[in-house]
């Protein structure tokens, strides 16, 4: 009896049933290793950032029409067609360069070539569109063919309206990859490709996110609108608190600072 007793409960594997035994012991094991593996699967899923939504239009070019901006940082202000004659801004429309290049040196050839300031004349540019979370960019993807006509008019602009001193948390990104090139263009693994693109001319813009998930976007500079971008480069895809004066003017945001002691690292 002893003997048919373990013969019983030896299985072998290409035995059409299993043992009552080995059965009994197995499954519950089996079936906990389910249960954890599709738990586990789901926490892991869960705790990935999410692809952004931001677009980039690759391959199709966009002719648009507005008044160019130089400063403090390149922009296209297009209107809507009902709002071309009261010239009442629908939109202001970053101008990047091709690869990681600022628009400054496509503006300067411009500028070059027409023997003055291209400041506030309306222009027709063409180029790649890039946006997302209400921002638009505008690749300047043929470089200094990317312009099409200028205009000799010239439009008054309001400046940039004053808000007030601020102190603020988040990260210092470059906006082309953040807002469509690149998904996801922020944190620290995307640190080295941000920093040539800030250090290639693009402006830095500093990413603010309160507790309820709502975005702001602030481009950085120091007083007198001038440029920080190989200033802030040690602390590009870091978590930084950072005191300035902000302004405003139409969708996008700016915000001044005295010197670099008023970025902060936080503490990790």
């Amino acid at each position: 009896m002893a003997s048919n007793a373990s013969q019983s409960s030896f299985y072998v594997g290409y035995l059409p049933k299993m043992p009552a035994s080995i059965r009994r012991f197995i499954l519950p094991w089996i079936l906990f290793l389910l249960v954890l593996v599709s738990a586990s699967a789901y926490l892991l899923v869960q705790g990935q950032k999410g692809f952004s939504s931001g677009t980039f239009e690759l391959g199709k070019l966009t002719t648009l029409e507005g008044d160019l901006l130089t400063s403090p940082v390149p922009m296209l202000r297009v209107y809507s067609p009902q709002d071309k004659a009261s010239r009442q801004a629908s939109q202001e429309i970053l101008l990047i360069g091709f690869g990681k290049n600022g628009a400054q040196q496509d503006i300067a050839v411009w500028e070059e070539q027409a023997g003055h300031s291209l400041e506030r004349h309306r222009v027709q540019l063409s180029g790649t569109l890039i946006y997302y979370n209400g921002k638009t960019l505008l690749e300047l993807t043929e470089g200094k063919r990317s312009l099409g006509m200028i205009m000799e008019e010239k439009t008054p602009i309001e400046g940039l309206k004053a808000e007030g001193p601020v102190s603020l948390v988040g990260e210092i990104i470059d906006p082309k990859c953040y807002f469509g090139v690149m998904k996801p263009g922020h944190g620290k693994a995307h640190r080295s490709c941000a920093s040539l693109c800030v250090a290639g001319g693009i402006p830095p813009v500093f990413r603010v996110e309160n507790e309820v998930g709502n975005i702001q976007y602030y481009f950085l500079l120091q007083e007198g609108n001038v440029g920080l971008n190989q200033s802030v480069k040690p602390f590009i895809s870091e978590a930084v608190s950072i005191q300035g004066t902000m302004q405003s003017r139409n969708n996008w945001n700016y915000l001044y600072i005295a010197d670099l002691t008023n970025i902060q690292r936080l503490n990790n």
